[in-house]
């Protein structure tokens, strides 16, 4: 008898062991950063070869020097047809994946949200 309690509990506890690493699992992707993209303008000018607007690392530092964490930043195009007329805005943007816990502090530097620009032109 004694050895037919020793493997119920030892199998108990293996089940005890495996729900908890389980809940330890959940409890840790729910904690994952939420990340959210946010643009804007590089400042580049049709016909001026010589300046071609902000880097996204240039643009990234206004960012860092609000203590907001930048995870991946590149440049990209606003996806907006734009008048082919030198002295023109390009259309070319910076775009940056941060926290969502900072859109506001990023707004308030002039940076989008990624889904309201599309949902501004889905018109």
């Amino acid at each position: 008898m004694a050895k037919i309690e020793f493997r119920l509990s030892a199998n108990i506890l293996k089940t005890v062991v495996f729900a908890t690493l389980m809940i330890i699992f959940v409890t840790a992707c729910n904690n994952e950063i939420q990340l959210v993209s946010v643009y804007k303008m590089d400042g580049s000018i049709q016909c001026q070869e010589k300046d071609l607007g902000l880097t996204p690392e240039k643009m990234q530092l206004e960012l860092t020097e609000r203590d907001i964490q930048v995870h991946k930043a590149y440049k990209s195009n606003d996806g907006l047809m734009h008048i082919q007329l030198c002295g023109t805005p390009t259309g070319n943007i910076n775009v940056f994946e941060i926290s969502k816990k900072d859109i506001d502090k990023a707004q308030a530097l002039g940076f989008v949200l990624i889904l309201e620009r599309e949902k501004a032109f889905q018109s």
